[in-house]
């Protein structure tokens, strides 16, 4: 299926690179893409992203009560408990988690991801 992307910085969805701001709050694109027929929206913490200091949660939380299920989180990710975390939200419509930096850098493992996926 497609995937709508909403890439997101300081409470607003960004553009170009993650260079421009848009006038879209991550919830209010949010809730036009699902009016839209969008099924899955990929959501973004940019400032986030490849720093393993964990997601966005409040950003999560508000795209989850805009969109519905359907959401995938990225950015942030880089301990067990947030990975935990996150498989707990599946129950308001987390659908998936992007782990990158976290698995390159040894900082969790394909052991790590298994473990919370048998939870």
């Amino acid at each position: 299926g497609r995937v709508v992307a909403a890439d997101s910085r300081q409470g607003v969805v960004v553009t170009g690179g993650w260079a421009e701001a848009s006038s879209w709050s991550p919830a209010d694109f949010a809730r036009e893409v699902r009016r839209l027929g969008c099924r899955h929206l990929l959501v973004t913490a940019v400032d986030l992203d490849g720093t393993g200091d964990g997601p966005d949660f409040p950003l999560l939380r508000r795209v989850l009560h805009a969109f519905g299920p359907g959401v995938l989180a990225s950015g942030g990710v880089g301990r067990l408990e947030e990975l935990r975390f996150l498989a707990a939200m599946a129950r308001d419509g987390l659908e998936g988690v992007v782990v990158g930096t976290a698995l390159a850098t040894g900082q969790l493992t394909f052991a790590d991801i298994a473990q919370v996926q048998g939870a």
